[in-house]
């Protein structure tokens, strides 16, 4: 006989997901993608004050995973101190997406028209941002089949 619901459900991780604090390209407004600028000053600032919320709820973790980007893993390791937890365990699959040729651009500058070929769920997401959608709602009530069109969607 298959496991019930709350037996799959007692078992499942529970999974937080938190900002990196601020960095050098996001004070200039620049997409930064796979760029590794550190963290300013604001930004481990950001991060403190991250442990303390997390603290001040009494959130309990086990572990600290973080993108192998600098900005992403002293976020981590600043909070994960804080909480007397080991240092973040990096994880490639957390890295920023790339983006390509508009990398290191002044996001303000960026006005291109660019089709975007993508996988099912990354498509959903952006049609749930686009249109203010719920996600819930876009992932029961939206299919995204092979070869549709989405758009346009305006970026700000």
């Amino acid at each position: 006989m298959p496991p019930d619901r709350d037996d799959i459900l007692r078992f499942m991780t529970t999974i937080y997901i938190a900002r990196h604090g601020q960095n050098e390209d996001n004070v200039r407004g620049i997409l930064n993608g796979h760029r590794d600028l550190p963290l300013t000053d604001l930004g481990r600032q950001q991060a403190r004050q991250l442990a303390r919320h997390i603290k001040d709820r009494e959130l309990v973790f086990d572990a600290v995973y973080a993108s192998p980007l600098g900005r992403a893993f002293e976020t981590a390791a600043i909070v994960a101190a804080a909480l007397g937890l080991a240092e973040p365990i990096v994880h490639n699959d957390l890295i920023e997406r790339d983006f390509g040729i508009m990398t290191g651009k002044l996001a303000a500058d960026i006005e291109e028209i660019v089709l975007l070929a993508c996988h099912g769920d990354i498509g959903k997401m952006i049609y749930a941002a686009a249109t203010s959608t719920p996600w819930r709602q876009v992932l029961t009530d939206f299919y995204f089949g092979n070869t549709d069109i989405i758009g346009p969607v305006d970026v700000l």
